[in-house]
């Protein structure tokens, strides 16, 4: 089962990003570096202040049916504005398709999608890194990060309008101690990341 977010307040800070997982290290042979190109992954962290004790019950009972890492929750990004560009219905555009190129149809035809703007394919989450022109039949190529993470089918939908991403928490969270104290008031953050599983 994969929950809803926490919802009984808006966070106060949100932190949401590609987390690159490359390395890089010194060459004890000369000056160069060595870099190890890994994939990337979101990567995130919600922080809520003055939570009342309702709602820190709330957020306890969250943190803990979630499990730490073993239960997943549907996380859409508070911080980000999705631009109004995207028309249409787009669907992936044939078979067989990875990495972070995808062409896609059924767009309005002749209209630009910014870079940053992001869309769901699955149960995963997508961000375009650079303008992308749709053509006059309404197909494009759509360039992006992270790489695919479920080879999709031809027809599978995308979903531009609220994109979310699929997570989990970090391990070794502790939930909210709530208090019943009129005047005092919680404060709660949580770490958080894309699950990418079997």
């Amino acid at each position: 089962m994969i929950y809803d977010l926490f919802s009984a307040k808006a966070p106060a800070d949100s932190l949401f990003y590609i987390k690159a997982g490359s390395s890089v290290e010194d060459n004890p042979f000369n000056p160069r570096v060595i870099v190890a190109e890994g994939d990337e992954f979101w990567d995130g962290k919600l922080t809520y202040r003055n939570l009342s004790y309702e709602q820190s019950v709330a957020m306890r009972t969250f943190i803990n049916k979630l499990r730490g890492p073993v239960g997943q929750f549907w996380f859409k990004d508070y911080a980000h504005q999705q631009s109004n560009a995207w028309g249409g219905n787009p669907v992936v555009d044939g078979n067989n398709q990875d990495g972070t190129l995808l062409g896609v149809r059924n767009l309005t035809p002749n209209i630009l999608l910014p870079e940053g703007d992001r869309f769901q394919l699955g149960d995963f989450l997508y961000e375009l890194t650079s303008d992308i022109a749709v053509d006059s039949s309404g197909e494009a190529e759509l360039e992006f990060l992270p790489d695919i993470r479920l080879i999709p089918s031809d027809g599978d939908a995308l979903i531009v309008n609220d994109p979310k991403c699929k997570c989990m928490l970090y391990g070794g969270q502790t939930p909210p101690q709530p208090s019943r104290g009129k005047a005092v008031l919680t404060d709660y953050e949580f770490t958080f990341r894309e699950s990418i599983r079997d």
